[in-house]
């Protein structure tokens, strides 16, 4: 199943700026603006493509980067607040860190934990006193439920 990602303030100020200059270098001269064009098509691809993909792996989608992670050597998830949004970083047994910010956080994890039920989840507490959001509550109880 392919889950798309949340962008970000910090991307859409990039994306943003790339589109400024991609006006200016059209303005300038049509050989620049073809080249600012071009230019600011690859940026706005590597900047706003991120999207993750959960078979018998992870694979993590940004830009042309393509990251895979074996789902049973995850050991645990931390789920950190950030502005209004909720980051995952997912640790495996090597101590690998990858980010990930999927908008549908909940049935993201939820995937995750149906192929492997032994990751950890982190930080769903505080997350849940901070944001009375139901699937963050509801998700705290499936995981309550995964571990009896």
């Amino acid at each position: 199943m392919k889950y798309h990602s949340i962008i970000s303030t910090i991307q859409y100020v990039w994306v943003s700026m790339i589109f400024i200059l991609m006006i200016l270098g059209a303005v300038l001269s049509i050989k620049s603006g073809i080249i600012a064009f071009l230019l600011g098509i690859i940026l706005i691809y590597l900047i706003i493509n991120e999207s993750y993909i959960i078979d018998d792996i992870l694979i993590i989608i940004k830009g042309f980067q393509k990251i895979k992670i074996d789902i049973q050597a995850i050991q645990f998830i931390n789920m950190v607040p950030y502005g209004k949004h909720i980051y995952l970083e997912i640790v495996d047994q090597q101590q690998n860190i990858q980010i990930v910010k999927p908008k549908e956080m909940v049935q993201f994890i939820q995937h995750l934990l149906k192929i492997n039920p032994h990751i950890q989840i982190n930080n769903i507490q505080s997350l849940q006193c901070r944001n009375k959001n139901e699937q963050i509550m509801q998700l705290q109880s499936e995981i309550k439920i995964n571990k009896l």
